[in-house]
């Protein structure tokens, strides 16, 4: 069968153009804003034509003008539709001689005033062209470009800096050829599964956010069916549509067991599913938008609008491979009951227990609730915060494959007589450690607590020379016992936040900060500090770094550099489309391919900050300010009655999590075939996950991925290892 499946793809060409946008001969249509900034043309730094645009900033912290910035608008609409990017390159000059951390934003808008694309530039080096590549396909407001806005923070920069940036070539381009995926015959991902004039039940993609008021498919299906692998869960969406202004009742989901043709059972336990409840996000309709996982509970369907269902199919880790036959039954208490059946193929592989990847978050305990949601969970001191109630939480977090950033805190204390750090909660430590790492948690942080802003540390005044010895026989003694307890070595220390984004809104001692990190590599050079930053010169520490980069300025050339010097590059959040976004307003394409962009751009971690910020009631209010979008710091919802429900998003983001499991499998194989003498196999192998991975045009547009294109690749990448599999 070698060769079967690649003799399907074709590569789709065609020439190749560009078209200038802005050739800044002329300042026809710029203006600035700000009495700090002034712009002329330059012939001195062209990289094409004769001149390019000069920016000349010398920033004045005392005026309160706000952010300078220079705009240029176009009297006519420019349509950018046909094209994949937008890139310019850029020259910066600091009088100080200073690289940046945060050079320059730019923003992209459409007549209508909406933003297109918007971005940090974060790769300017002094006295340095750098290039920018935006990726703007699939952008509606791509077809209708009137605004091109070049901006500056000032908390980038300090007082009386004096900075000049020259821009030339801006250009829209297109993507190389791609080839084009096989369809496999797939069963359709939409269509009519069920109807009765009371109510009709329909299928809808697993990355759809279906409105009250989405169109019922009219194509008809035969029935539900899904493919995995063992340990995989299998997402499925139904949506109930009654047809009637009183609606259908009381809905209630049943489930048969699966069966297979040589008598193998996936039991009906393993089916978990819920009404999707849709919450009030500003960004959304007055309906609402869905988000809410409550669990297997019956719900009232009233109204002629859509009642969306999530399924999730878990296929045991000792299914044997084949096709599995079952039916699920929907119960409507005013309009009788939909029986829909359900094929579930099972491939010969498994997806591992543990992430290959770190997916991983932080919890809040009730000192960042609301006083509602505090009343929901009772009294909860610190101690069953972190022995009961965290444990609990993070239990349902890892049916979706997340992981605690630090799986347990080891608690210390100084003893003077040896002069060193002592655990004084060894036994504790452990059995919250095992308990995470049963779960199938991966372990990264070290567990030594978050303390840089705190004015002490193992009783040593921060500062001090005493300060410094203690931090590193702190991570000495934690470095000893977690290798004599053999536990995972991959450690990350997360001891001070986002220093260098808050550098002029609060003081910061970074000579204090690199010594600190210089003492945790003396304890242990194996250690690494996670920076939630970007690549920084003012963090000149001798230490390992792993950066963790906002998903929202994260630079593919930036990623490069500092990979190349063998660093690991994670990144975090992410509330701004087109990248990878992570609130609820947010298509549902955006948060699966987070992990397909991961996987091709050799991405080594994704961070939420949290998933259970509840700062405001998530269910009555998801925007928690004025400011912020639904969703924002929040995956999880939580219930009056003590418990905690899971979200759309965080399901789909599993999907995600898993498809990366696919990539790692066949990669693996791959080297495996080659170390055995099969070269050809190994070859189709990779050039299966190359295939499978061009999906991805960019790091920073999930968007212009559509479903199809991925269950596809999911597709080719499940049938190349079924294909060369060992055991097959």
């Amino acid at each position: 069968m070698e060769g079967l499946i690649l003799a399907m793809f074709i590569v789709v060409s065609s020439a190749q153009r560009d078209l200038m946008v802005e050739d800044f001969e002329t300042l026809d249509g710029w203006q600035t804003r700000g009495e700090e900034i002034s712009i002329d043309l330059d012939g001195s730094h062209v990289r094409t034509g004769q001149r390019c645009l000069h920016i000349h900033l010398e920033v004045n912290h005392d005026n309160g003008m706000g952010w300078p910035a220079a705009t240029k608008t176009y009297e006519n609409p420019i349509d950018l539709s046909d094209f994949q990017f937008v890139e310019f390159d850029i020259y910066f000059e600091s009088e100080r001689g200073r690289d940046p951390d945060f050079a320059m934003h730019v923003t992209l808008k459409d007549d209508q005033g909406r933003e297109i694309y918007r971005t940090t530039l974060i790769d300017l080096r002094h006295r340095r062209w750098s290039h920018e590549r935006f990726c703007i396909a699939g952008i509606p407001g791509a077809a209708r470009l009137s605004t091109l806005h070049l901006w500056f923070s000032e908390d980038t920069y300090d007082h009386g800096d004096i900075i000049d940036i020259y821009v030339d070539n801006f250009r829209a381009t297109e993507a190389p050829p791609r080839p084009e995926l096989p369809s496999f015959d797939l069963p359709p991902t939409r269509g009519l599964l069920a109807s009765s004039p009371a109510a009709k039940v329909w299928l809808a993609e697993p990355v759809e956010k279906v409105l009250r008021k989405t169109p019922i498919p009219t194509a008809h299906l035969q029935g539900l069916i899904l493919s995995g692998a063992r340990n995989e869960y299998l997402s499925a969406q139904l949506v109930l549509t009654p047809q009637t202004e009183r609606g259908i009742g009381t809905v209630r989901l049943t489930f048969t067991d699966l069966r297979g043709s040589s008598g193998d059972v996936i039991h009906a336990d393993n089916i978990w599913w819920s009404q999707v409840v849709y919450v009030p996000a500003r960004e959304g309709p007055p309906e609402g938008l869905p988000d809410a996982l409550p669990g297997p509970e019956p719900f009232t369907a009233d109204r002629p609008w859509n009642y969306p269902i999530w399924l999730d199919f878990y296929v045991p880790p000792d299914a044997k491979p084949g096709r599995y036959m079952g039916s699920l039954t929907i119960d409507c208490s005013a309009a009788g009951h939909f029986t829909i059946p359900i094929t579930l193929k099972v491939y010969d592989f498994s997806v591992p227990r543990r992430q290959s990847v770190p997916f991983v978050t932080h919890l809040y305990g009730p000192w960042g609730w609301s006083e509602e949601i505090k009343r929901w969970f009772g009294d909860m001191s610190y101690r069953d915060y972190v022995r009961r109630w965290r444990p609990k939480i993070f239990a349902l977090l890892a049916r979706y494959r997340m992981s605690p950033l630090t799986l347990a805190s080891m608690e210390m204390r100084w003893d003077g007589k040896s002069g060193r750090a002592v655990i004084t909660n060894a036994d504790e430590f452990l059995r919250l450690t095992n308990y995470y790492l049963s779960l199938g948690c991966g372990m990264y942080g070290v567990g030594v607590p978050f303390f840089f802003n705190r004015d002490a540390f193992l009783g040593a005044k921060k500062g001090t020379p005493e300060y410094l010895k203690r931090i590193t026989a702190a991570y000495e003694t934690a470095a000893e016992f977690l290798r004599e307890e053999n536990l995972p070595t991959h450690w990350e220390v997360y001891c001070v936040d986002e220093v260098v984004v808050h550098k002029h809104s609060r003081p910061i001692d970074f000579d204090l900060l690199n010594s600190v990190f210089d003492a945790i590599h003396a304890g242990d050079p194996a250690i690494k500090i996670f920076a939630t930053e970007v690549p920084s010169p003012l963090i000149h520490t001798r230490s390992k770094i792993t950066w963790c980069m906002n998903v929202s300025s994260l630079d593919e050339d930036v990623l490069r550099e500092e990979k190349s010097k063998g660093r690991e590059v994670w990144w975090y959040n992410g509330y701004r489309l087109p990248r990878p976004a992570a609130h609820i307003s947010a298509p549902g394409i955006a948060h699966r391919a987070m992990f397909w962009i991961m996987y091709k751009y050799d991405i080594d971690g994704y961070f939420i900050w949290t998933v259970n910020r509840w700062t405001s009631n998530p269910w009555e209010r998801p925007n928690r300010s004025r400011r912020a979008k639904a969703g924002q710091h929040y995956w999880l919802y939580p219930n009056p009655d003590g418990t905690v429900s899971p979200s759309l998003r965080l399901a789909m983001f599993r999907d995600g999590a898993e498809d990366y499991e696919y990539m790692v499998a066949l990669e693996r194989l791959a080297n495996r075939l080659e170390k055995r003498g099969k070269q050809a196999a190994a070859d189709h192998c990779r050039e299966a996950l190359r295939i499978a991975l061009s999906i991805v045009l960019a790091y920073d547009n999930a968007v212009c991925i559509n479903y199809d294109q991925l269950r596809r690749a999911r597709e080719l990448l499940a049938r190349t290892l079924q294909v060369y599999n060992p055991r097959t």
